[in-house]
C-alpha cells in the first residue's frame, strides 16, 4: 500500500537531523568498527526493557523542533515509499521491531526513531520499541536477552557499543526466529560470514571518497578546462575511515584529472569551523593560483567557498567540492557558486534496513548479507 503523506512527510523531516549529524560523522566513522555509527534514532528510556509505549510528549516535541528547522537533502522518499509492493516477495506483516543504538541523547538517534516510525508504520504498519542504551555494551546485550526471553519482537535493528559483546545475544535472537540488522560488517562480530537471519549494514568510506574524487574531475573539466592547482583538506579526526576518504578521493582525482594538481594538503581542526577556515587562508595566501579545494572534511566545505569568494575568486568559475548535504550547501550548490557534494543518503538505508528486515522475517532461515548505505552526488 502507498505510504500515507502524513508518514512520508515525518520520514523526511526526522532524517533530516539524521542527515546533519551524519555529515560532521562521515569522516571520522571507520569501516571496521561498528561502534562508529552514523545511523540512529530512538526515544528515551531509562531501562534496558522494551516498553509498549515508546514515545514520550518531551521527546516528540524536541524532535520536531529539531526536525522542522532543517529540510533534508533531495531525496527519492516519495518514489520509494510510493512503491505499491514491499520488497519482499509476499504479503508482508507487520513486524515488532526492536531499535537499539548506542545512545538516544544525539537529536539524531530520535530522528531515526521517527523515520521508522513513518517508514515502517506507514508502508507496512509495524510497532517501533526502542530502548537507551547509554553507550553501555552489557545494556545492549540484556536488552537483547530480555526481548528473546519475553518474545517482545519479531525484528532488531541495533547498532552495537561493542559488536563482539553482543554477538552470542543476537546469535540466540536469530536461534528464537527473531530476524536481525546490525551495524558494521560480519567480521566486527566474530562471525565467519552473516548467520541466517541476520543482515550488516555497512559504510564504504572508500567509495565515499571516490565520489568526491569523480566530482572534483568533472568540474576540472567543466570550469578549469581540464587543468589547475587546488588544494585538499581532510578530517583532523584521524581514524581508518578519514584514511579511505583522503586515499580514495585523491587517487580518483588524479587518474580522472591528470591535469590537475594538489599544490597543497591540509588537515581540518576538529570542531572549529572558524579556526578551519584559518588555516584554508593560510594556505590560499601561499598557492594564490589555487582554483579550488577538495575536501575529505565535512565542515570544511563551506569554509572554503567563504575563504575563496573573499579573496575575490567567483564561486561560478572555480571548484568547491566537498562532502555534506546541508541546507547552507544546497542553497550554494542550486546558486552555482559550490559545484557539488556527496552524501550519504541515509533515508534510502533506513528505508532498504526495513525492508530488508521484512524479507529476512519471510524467511528466518535464509542467509543474510552485508548492505551499503546509498551515497548519493548533489550538484555537479
Amino acid at each position: 500500500m502507498n505510504t500515507p503523506l502524513r508518514h512520508r512527510r515525518t520520514t523526511h523531516r526526522a532524517v533530516a537531523a539524521l542527515a546533519l549529524t551524519a555529515v560532521a560523522l562521515a569522516a571520522c566513522g571507520s569501516d571496521d568498527d561498528s561502534t562508529d555509527s552514523t545511523e540512529a534514532a530512538a526515544q528515551t528510556s531509562d531501562s534496558p526493557a522494551a516498553t509498549d509505549s515508546p514515545t514520550t510528549e518531551a521527546t516528540t516535541d524536541t524532535t520536531e523542533a529539531t526536525t522542522d528547522a532543517t529540510d533534508a537533502p533531495p531525496a527519492a522518499t516519495d518514489a520509494a515509499t510510493d512503491a505499491s509492493a514491499p520488497a519482499a516477495t509476499g504479503e508482508a506483516e507487520p513486524l515488532r521491531i526492536g531499535f537499539l543504538p548506542p545512545g538516544l541523547e544525539i537529536p539524531a538517534f530520535q530522528g531515526l526513531w521517527h523515520g521508522l516510525e513513518g517508514y515502517g508504520g506507514g508502508r507496512y504498519g509495524d510497532e517501533v520499541v526502542a530502548v537507551d542504551a547509554k553507550f553501555d555494551p552489557t545494556v545492549q546485550v540484556q536488552t537483547v536477552e530480555q526481548w528473546v526471553e519475553l518474545d517482545q519482537v519479531d525484528g532488531i535493528w541495533i547498532i552495537p557499543v561493542a559488536a563482539e559483546a553482543v554477538a552470542p545475544s543476537l546469535q540466540a535472537a536469530t536461534d528464537a526466529g527473531i530476524v536481525v540488522i546490525a551495524g558494521g560488517v560480519h567480521p566486527d562480530y566474530g562471525f565467519d560470514a552473516p548467520p541466517a537471519g541476520m543482515t550488516f549494514t555497512n559504510i564504504d568510506n572508500a567509495e565515499f571518497g571516490v565520489g568526491i574524487g569523480e566530482m572534483m574531475a568533472d568540474c576540472v573539466d567543466e570550469r578549469l578546462g581540464g587543468e589547475g592547482q587546488l588544494l585538499y583538506i581532510g578530517s583532523g579526526q584521524g581514524s581508518l575511515s578519514t584514511d579511505d576518504i583522503n586515499t580514495s578521493s585523491k587517487a580518483t582525482l588524479a587518474e580522472q584529472a591528470p591535469g590537475a594538481e594538489i599544490v597543497q594538503e591540509l588537515v581540518a581542526i576538529p570542531n572549529d569551523v572558524a579556526g578551519t577556515q584559518g588555516v584554508i587562508e593560510s594556505a590560499l595566501q601561499a598557492n594564490p593560483d589555487a582554483v579550488g579545494l577538495m575536501a575529505g572534511d565535512a565542515e570544511s566545505t563551506m569554509a572554503a567557498l567563504n575563504v575563496f569568494t573573499a579573496a575575490g575568486k567567483s564561486g561560478q568559475d572555480i571548484c568547491i567540492v566537498g562532502n555534506g548535504g546541508t541546507d547552507d550547501q544546497i542553497a550554494a550548490v542550486d546558486a552555482g557558486d559550490l559545484y557539488g557534494v556527496i552524501a550519504f543518503d541515509f533515508e534510502a538505508d533506513l528505508m532498504q534496513n526495513v525492508d530488508e528486515l521484512h524479507a529476512l522475517a519471510q524467511d528466518p532461515t535464509a542467509e543474510g548479507q552485508v548492505l551499503t548505505i546509498p551515497i548519493k552526488r548533489i550538484g555537479g
